[in-house]
This record gives structure tokens, C-alpha cells and sequence, in this order.
């Protein structure tokens, strides 16, 4: 006799082969909670994310501020996408910390020339990115 199947929007019911909207949903919501305590057990846990953005708001690069906590710097924006208030702090630090002008913001000179970190120029370059991968 086979064993009982788990119940319907739960991680188990996901894991033995229901792709179900609530399975999946389930699924979804473990995956992002395991992520946030990876982040909170890391470097990049509470002190290190206040230490980055107290850096970049002394004016330290992104890229020098996560290597002084002991991260990369795609790391710090891994975790702007797992952690919305971390992200909302990134951005208004970054955006106290910007290098260009009216002028340059959100385009190449800004961002490559520049070296601005404000979400403007890095918008910009995410789409460059995602243009330059599509041809």
C-alpha cells in the first residue's frame, strides 16, 4: 500500500511531484524564508548590512564597501532582491552617494564613465545587459 499523499499547498505535496499553483506557492514561500536565514547567518547579516550602507554613505564604492564586509558586490544585490528594506535602504544610499549629474543620469556616461551608483545608472546598465545578452 502506497503512502498517504500530504495535503495539498504544502512544500511535501511540492517535493513528491504536485506542481499545483498552491504547491508551488508553498514552495516558493520556503524557498525565500531558507534564503533570508542563509542571508542573516552570513556576512551579510543584520551588522553587515548596516556597516555596507553606513560605508556607501560615507562615500565608498559598492564594490569597496562589500569587499570590506567580506562579499562581492553581486552579492549585495542577491541580497537587495531577497530583502526589500535592505534594498530601499541600497537605493537611498546609493542615491545619497551618486556621482552624476541631471545630465548623465541613467546613461552610459554615468554609469561606465562616471562610475555612479545611484538606481538610475544601474537601471540603465541592467537593460544595456539584458539588450547586449538578447542578440
Amino acid at each position: 500500500m502506497p503512502p498517504p499523499q500530504p495535503a495539498h499547498g504544502t512544500t511535501n505535496r511540492w517535493r513528491r511531484g504536485c506542481h499545483c499553483r498552491p504547491c508551488g506557492d508553498a514552495h516558493n514561500a520556503d524557498l525565500a524564508a531558507r534564503r533570508r536565514r542563509l542571508l542573516d547567518a552570513g556576512p551579510l547579516g543584520p551588522k553587515g548590512r548596516t556597516r555596507l550602507i553606513r560605508l556607501i554613505r560615507r562615500g565608498t564604492t559598492v564594490v569597496d564597501a562589500a569587499r570590506a564586509v567580506g562579499v562581492s558586490a553581486p552579492a549585495v544585490y542577491g541580497a537587495a532582491e531577497i530583502l526589500p528594506d535592505f534594498r530601499a535602504a541600497l537605493d537611498e544610499a546609493t542615491e545619497a552617494a551618486r556621482r552624476c549629474d541631471d545630465q548623465s543620469r541613467g546613461t552610459a556616461k554615468g554609469y561606465r564613465w562616471l562610475r555612479c551608483p545611484c538606481p538610475d545608472c544601474r537601471a540603465y546598465h541592467r537593460e544595456e545587459t539584458r539588450r547586449y545578452r538578447q542578440t
